[in-house]
């Protein structure tokens, strides 16, 4: 199991002639890796990035030459209806080389 993260600052409006329309906000981003021999992993993650919360899950199958990652993600402006689905999001990719 890994652990990752990043944290940052934003600034809105940072060349605003008005004051009041600038303002800070934290980014950051939490998650964690479970893999079995880097050939099926699983992947968690909760990120706030741009002021939208975002929670990820995901499973990726490696073949060496084939990787397919499968997942869902909740996203919102709100952190307590970004769990209740109003953003919900599936995805899937494929890779394919060395």
């Amino acid at each position: 199991m890994s652990c990752y993260g990043t944290l940052g600052i934003g600034i809105q409006h940072p060349f605003s002639p008005n004051p009041a329309e600038t303002y800070f906000y934290v980014d950051y981003l939490v998650g964690a890796k479970i893999s079995l021999y880097n050939i099926l992993s699983l992947y968690v993650s909760t990120e706030r990035t741009d002021e939208i919360y975002k929670h990820k899950a995901m499973l990726a199958l490696n073949f060496r030459l084939v990787e397919i990652d499968a997942g869902v993600a909740f996203e919102s402006a709100n952190l307590q209806t970004s769990f209740k689905g109003p953003g919900l999001g599936a995805f899937v990719t494929a890779s394919v080389g060395f």
